[in-house]
């Protein structure tokens, strides 16, 4: 896509519901791999300092790395399902009642 296409193809990506939708803005703003970003779970995600803290066991390099975390991804965070004890994952499909 070329860079000229982001701001639109955005603002039609926030407009679209469901948790693929939200996953995909995730990685796009966080700039993170995939994998990173299917595996990331709660206890990662520092909410007050603003922060997602991936662990060296994690990463590619082998090394911790911090993802400072805009307005924008905090908000799509508290959008999401949030109870470690029963949803360790941040992006889960919960099934509807």
């Amino acid at each position: 896509m070329p860079y000229a296409d982001l701001p639109t193809f955005m603002l039609a990506l926030t407009q679209r519901e469901g948790i693929a939708a939200r996953a995909l803005e995730f990685t796009i703003l966080t700039a993170a791999r995939t994998g990173e970003v299917i595996g990331a779970t709660w206890d990662e995600i520092d909410l007050s300092a603003k922060v997602w803290i991936i662990p060296a066991r994690r990463m590619k390099a082998g090394r911790e790395h911090r993802v400072p975390l805009s307005d924008r991804v905090l908000q799509i965070l508290k959008s999401l399902p949030h109870e470690e004890a029963t949803i360790p994952y941040l992006l889960v499909c919960v099934a509807a009642a």
